[in-house]
């Protein structure tokens, strides 16, 4: 027997060991960080603010190393493209109790969610269950994490990188560290 592939493969999880030097982020937020529509218990933003993060000097290794990895993603789903480049790029920053509500980025063919600093105990993100009521008829075993949940836990620590397509939707668990959370996004678009 084979396993058929019928479905594309939706998210990739790599790590990125250089990590970040955070002290930009936080100048970033100190200077124009907003509770934005989605942040919520203290979140912070810069998403909107006109602030093109991904072009600081300083990401261009990060970028760099990225690269290949949307190659891969585009071409997994079957995306015709020829080109494709950042359209945003912002980041986000929860105290304890903070996080963010679910929401998806739209037309965006790739996003790009880097934890650039993730403490112990600082909340994993969750991504809708989209084949949920596809499921619901069968019989279910009671124990959580399983495709009839309305969210699936990704567990995420420092310098973890999610890539997975725009219409996704997803949310960040409140956070019950002392410390704090920082995610930097990237959306991509390709042509």
């Amino acid at each position: 027997m084979n396993e058929y592939k019928f479905l594309p493969t939706l998210m990739w999880k790599y790590n990125y060991e250089p990590g970040f030097d955070t002290t930009e982020f936080s100048k970033s937020l100190d200077r124009i960080g907003v509770k934005g529509n989605y942040e919520a218990d203290g979140g912070l933003t810069t998403a909107g603010m006109g602030e093109n993060i991904h072009e600081w000097p300083s990401l261009v290794p990060f970028l760099n190393w990225l690269r290949p990895k949307i190659e891969v993603a585009l071409n997994e789903w079957q995306v015709n493209w020829k080109q494709y480049f950042i359209t945003k790029s912002w980041v986000n920053s929860h105290p304890k109790g903070g996080y963010t509500r679910t929401h998806d980025h739209g037309s965006t063919h790739v996003v790009v969610s880097i934890y650039i600093k993730q403490p112990e105990n600082g909340g994993y993100v969750e991504f809708e269950n989209f084949m949920r009521r596809e499921w619901i008829s069968y019989m279910r075993r009671d124990e959580p994490g399983n495709m009839h949940d309305y969210y699936s836990e990704v567990p995420i620590k420092t310098n973890d990188v999610l890539i997975f397509p725009g219409w996704m939707s997803h949310r960040a668990q409140p956070s019950k560290s002392d410390n704090e959370r920082l995610v930097f996004t990237l959306n991509y678009f390709a042509q």
